[in-house]
């Protein structure tokens, strides 16, 4: 299994991201299809990273995407670890529930606000409510988001 986790960075760009997307149609990577579902592309080819599912380019501050942690094409080591997590370049759209949702557009200001729309462990909220961090579990079957 690999474990992605993509930070929300000083400019909001995981934010600005999912707002942007929400004012646009959403597209189903490889088809001529759009969904009504909101959430993100997850992309494999230089780099493991989210983008914005939408036909019109998301740019904010020169970045238009959000690299998973240590799967940067910056990174030394990325070919080997980007192997493990599959051999092949893809894109695959990642929806987010409503819930979800809410909780990277507010991020919520205090535990007991968090908590009363996710069900976590203390620990577990204290890491998004420092991050705002969304974190993907792939399987060969499987697709696992937490945020």
């Amino acid at each position: 299994m690999a474990k992605l986790v993509f930070k929300n960075d000083k400019n909001n760009t995981l934010v600005e991201m999912l707002k942007f997307s929400t004012k646009h149609k959403r597209k189903i990577p490889y088809e001529k299809k759009y969904t009504k579902d909101f959430g993100f592309w997850l992309v494999k080819d230089d780099g493991i990273y989210l983008m914005s599912p939408t036909k019109e380019n998301f740019v904010l501050n020169d970045v238009g995407v959000i690299y998973a942690d240590g799967y940067s094409p910056d990174n030394d080591d990325i070919r080997q670890k980007m192997h493990r997590v599959s051999p092949d370049d893809f894109a695959e759209f990642i929806p987010v529930t409503s819930v979800q949702k809410k909780a990277v557009l507010e991020g919520r200001n205090s535990p007991d606000d968090f908590a009363e729309f996710i069900p976590v462990t203390s620990v577990q909220k204290k890491a998004v409510l420092e991050g705002r961090k969304i974190t993907i579990n792939l399987t060969e079957t499987e697709i696992e988001i937490t945020i």
